[in-house]
């Protein structure tokens, strides 16, 4: 069955058209990465977003990202925020992760990055889950996406965030994030300026 998956998704992606992200979606380091959604040629049109480095690149040399800068709805201020997609490697030689970080706005940051499947072989689709605290502040702003580092292909698919109880668990941490101010310790013996 496996094997017949994978066959199906490599048909898939010979079999589709592409298209450029739709916006907010935007992606990183464009000259060593390439992006878009994939329109397979099947009955159904079904649409799905890729990531995969270009021929030029080595195996560990960079990092391409696809991903959104958001603000929080008003009514997940203070709630427990599931983000889960379906995820697809093919070809992985680098490594990968599917990531969210929330920046509250008062000097503190949650985030958690959940690696992909590390294969050289192409993978089945599977769900990915994180589970952040959102924090009460209006200024907070939700970073995530799809990050490959080195070589590979990513095929990506139905992202969707929803409340979830307190009894789910959460996946990451907040840790306080560097106070933004003037230049400091430039001479690494400890002083100011």
């Amino acid at each position: 069955m496996r094997i017949i998956l994978a066959l199906a998704s490599m048909l898939i992606c010979a079999l589709a058209s592409a298209e450029p992200l739709p916006k907010p979606w935007y992606q990183t380091n464009l000259e060593l990465y390439e992006s878009g959604v994939l329109i397979t040629d099947d009955a159904q049109k079904n649409k799905f977003g890729y990531l995969k480095s270009k021929n030029e690149i080595s195996q560990h040399a960079s990092k391409g990202n696809i991903l959104q800068n958001v603000s929080p709805p008003q009514e997940w201020l203070g709630r427990r925020i599931r983000l889960t997609a379906l995820i697809n490697t093919k070809t992985l030689y680098g490594s990968a992760n599917i990531f969210m970080s929330i920046d509250h706005g008062d000097g503190y940051k949650t985030s958690d990055i959940q690696p992909l499947n590390k294969t050289t072989e192409n993978s089945d689709w599977e769900k990915f889950s994180i589970v952040l605290d959102m924090p009460q502040s209006r200024s907070a702003e939700i970073l995530f996406g799809i990050s490959l580092h080195g070589k590979g292909e990513i095929y990506f698919d139905d992202f969707k965030f929803e409340e979830v109880g307190y009894d789910i668990e959460t996946t990451g941490e907040t840790k306080e994030r560097s106070k933004k101010g003037y230049p400091a310790n430039l001479n690494f013996e400890g002083n100011q300026i």
